[in-house]
């Protein structure tokens, strides 16, 4: 185990130069190499009194992860790689430190694959499932869904494994469980035999794209939707499977993803921002944005794509059916502010589930994204969207913006007093919860 004073390697972490996001690092520090290693962290944090909080890739806007002085940060960064694979049941079974990106690689050498993914695979499989990270698919359920099992390190340092027949409660909790639960050390997920997908992105007048989206989600498998702030512009993506061979494009894709869509905006919206001329920056790309691209590729190379451009970013779950008239209203938001927005709009969708933290919890859901450039301001804009989606009883992303506490959310979730339940049965003194999460449970 690494020295609870030893802080020497946290600066060739993965997340310490990826975003920041892991607040106020001044604790002590651990990085277990094997699970009795993270039991035996875990315990010490028990016997010393001291809060601890478990971060993997450290890609999220929230605070699930600040750590407070004195508290206890443990990195899963040397807790990864495949366990094992059950070829017939297309079944696999992972550390939790993970990454999105080892994990498809891992699966493509058995054969398998994900269901669904989103757009980044920087997240850690244990990331992934504490916040129930999405793709988009109106028959594809968050990537929680596909867990079928997972092990957790309890407040006691215990392994405590669950599953739908064992531990059913804890398992309907623990799929989404924000870190506050215990730390996930492995996770089994429920995969299908390796494919291939056919990506196609089309731009189209938005208000052309908003009539047609019903149609195109009920006759594709996965469908997303870009907007670009003061322009007409919006940008379709739809993903299906295709028996055709793959016809990889590594040329062509690090110019349409890597450069065009990274570099290049970076580049210019960081100018544009210091001239002040960021609407006519976005009307720019919206013009040089090619009609039609097509791939074909292996699924996980069509599902994720890299966004390096450093941006805030908070998102909201509503009913599906409120995708369309909740997208014009943002719209009419963006066109009253006083700053501008220099980044995307996202609408993607998801099936409902019964995770009981789930923001697709018991309703078929769109998720809409507000992204904005890191040098831009974004309080009013994300208060007034937030706003704005509290119309549709808005559910946040876990990972992302949001001021929600206890009693907002406990009217969005009909089992939150139930998770509330398993989370003190676990974790009764509170081992697991910095200041963020206390207020969020209300526990504070």
């Amino acid at each position: 185990m690494t020295d609870p004073v030893d802080q020497s390697w946290r600066e060739n972490a993965p997340w310490a130069s990826w975003s920041g996001r892991v607040h106020n690092i001044a604790g002590r520090l651990f990085a277990p190499r094997d699970v009795d290693e993270l039991q035996a962290a875990v315990r010490w944090a028990a016997d010393q009194g001291v809060k601890v909080r478990a971060v993997g890739g450290g890609h999220s806007w929230s605070r699930l992860t600040a750590i407070e002085d004195g508290h206890a940060l443990i990195s899963l960064h040397n807790l990864r790689g495949l366990i094992g694979a059950d070829l017939a049941a297309c079944r696999a079974r992972f550390f939790g430190g993970t990454h999105l990106y080892d994990v498809n690689e891992a699966l493509a050498g058995v054969g398998l694959g994900l269901s669904n993914l989103g757009s980044i695979d920087k997240q850690t499989i244990a990331g992934v499932v504490s916040t129930a990270t999405h793709g988009t698919g109106v028959g594809f359920g968050n990537l929680s869904t596909a867990v079928r099992s997972l092990v957790l390190v309890t407040a006691d340092g215990a392994r405590l494994r669950c599953s739908e027949e064992e531990n059913a409660d804890l398992f309907a909790a623990a799929r989404c469980g924000l870190g506050s639960l215990g730390v996930i050390a492995e996770v089994t997920m429920q995969c299908e035999p390796q494919f291939n997908l056919r990506g196609v992105e089309e731009k189209r007048p938005i208000d052309d794209a908003l009539a047609a989206l019903p149609d195109l989600i009920a006759r594709h498998e996965h469908v997303k939707l870009w907007w670009l702030p003061h322009t007409d512009t919006g940008i379709v993506f739809i993903q299906e499977r295709t028996d055709a061979p793959a016809r990889p494009q590594p040329v062509r894709g690090w110019l349409r993803n890597k450069l065009l869509k990274n570099h290049v905006f970076r580049a210019g919206m960081a100018t544009a921002t210091s001239l002040g001329v960021v609407p006519s920056f976005n009307r720019v790309l919206a013009a040089a944005s090619p009609a039609r691209t097509e791939v074909v590729e292996r699924s996980d190379k069509v599902f994720t794509f890299p966004v390096d451009t450093k941006h805030e970013e908070m998102e909201y779950a509503i009913p599906s059916e409120a995708a369309v008239e909740a997208m014009q209203r943002v719209r009419d938001i963006v066109a009253t502010l006083d700053t501008p927005v220099g980044f995307i709009v996202e609408l993607r969708f998801v099936r409902g589930d019964d995770i009981w933290l789930s923001p697709a919890y018991g309703r078929d859901t769109a998720y809409i994204g507000a992204l904005q450039h890191h040098a831009l301001p974004f309080d009013d804009y994300f208060e007034r969207f937030a706003a704005m989606m509290a119309d549709y009883e808005g559910r946040p992303h876990w990972g992302k913006r949001h001021r929600l506490t206890a009693d907002g959310l406990r009217q969005l979730y009909p089992r939150w007093d139930d998770f509330l339940a398993v989370r003190k049965r676990l974790d009764p003194g509170g081992l697991f919860l910095n200041n963020a999460l206390a207020l969020l449970f209300g526990e504070g």
